[in-house]
């Protein structure tokens, strides 16, 4: 039996996969001792922090980035919410929190929208964000429902609750917001990647759809999506 590691380079990601070949039915045992020192060997890497997806005779680990807002991230899971035209699914947005390229996203979907509501705290809601709530108002007719709160803890005790389906934008960092009202369809996209709200809102308000790349990471067919894209253009490279 061989151990082979392929290292997989994203521009903000490096991603580790390491398989057991040559190894048949009867050395199973074997096989899995094999796969849990190289988990071990990984894990004392500090660049490294979880198993993305795991496969009989192989994982992939690597480290988790931090930078799921950035523009990129942002577009890909936009995709989730939006339409083949790529329009948002609904007319009604709730905004958590605030990000460099949400005005972009925003008035990307202005034709689209037919309410926003928005959730940031005082010391978050600055001049820029005051210029994109006049530009929907004075230039698409578009009032934007300012909901400011104190600190960024009072995200905690945001409770949302909309009749029709909708879109929500997640960009807090807060685990605790509750999505129980919400009606059936919509669709969460969270942002920042936060496990403990993906556990929350996929246990407690089964009728929202939830995304985040982090999910996408811990699905394996996603993973595999991804690391074949990389492949393919040639930013793979064996380590062992």
């Amino acid at each position: 039996m061989t151990v082979c590691r392929t290292e997989y380079l994203f521009r903000d990601y490096r991603l580790v996969r390491a398989a057991v070949t040559g190894a048949d039915g009867t050395e199973q045992k074997q096989t899995e001792q094999i796969l849990r020192e190289q988990l071990r060997e990984l894990t004392e890497d500090p660049d490294h922090t979880y198993i993305v997806c795991r496969e009989p005779l192989s994982f992939y680990y690597g480290r988790e980035f931090r930078e799921y807002r950035q523009q990129e991230w942002v577009e890909h899971l936009l995709r989730y919410g939006e339409d083949v035209m790529g329009h948002p699914l609904w007319p009604d947005v709730i905004v958590l929190g605030k990000n460099p390229f949400l005005s972009y996203v925003l008035l990307r979907y202005v034709a689209a929208l037919r309410s926003v509501k928005w959730y940031l705290t005082d010391r978050e809601y600055r001049e820029e964000e005051d210029e994109l709530t006049w530009e929907l108002e004075d230039e698409y007719g578009l009032i934007p429902e300012i909901r400011l709160l104190p600190e960024a803890a009072d995200y905690d005790r945001v409770r949302l609750e909309a009749t029709a389906p909708c879109l929500v934008l997640d960009f807090s960092d807060s685990d605790k917001v509750y999505g129980g009202g919400l009606a059936a369809g919509s669709v969460w996209l969270d942002f920042p990647a936060s496990e403990e709200k993906e556990r929350r809102v996929t246990s407690g308000c089964p009728q929202i759809r939830y995304f985040s790349m982090k999910k996408e990471w811990k699905d394996p067919r996603k993973a595999l999506e991804y690391l074949d894209t990389i492949s393919k253009n040639g930013y793979n490279n064996s380590v062992d």
